[in-house]
């Protein structure tokens, strides 16, 4: 299987998340968690685990204080 160049495409979605606003990581943001801008190039599946490990990893650091 040939892989095309994708650096277009991912220009043009990069360009477009960064004028539309990306909402997952808005999300976070209004959620008060600090956002790592490797996240805008995950995939939605992948943000979502993410996001709940990085849920899971706030809320066991809040319960042990």
């Amino acid at each position: 299987m040939r892989h095309k160049p994708t650096l277009s495409l991912t220009f043009k979605q990069q360009a477009y998340a960064n004028k539309k606003g990306d909402n997952f990581v808005e999300n976070m943001r209004l959620e008060g968690h600090s956002v790592d801008k490797s996240l805008l190039f995950l995939s939605a599946s992948e943000r979502k685990a993410k996001k709940e490990e990085i849920i899971a990893k706030y809320s066991a650091s809040e319960n042990n204080k």
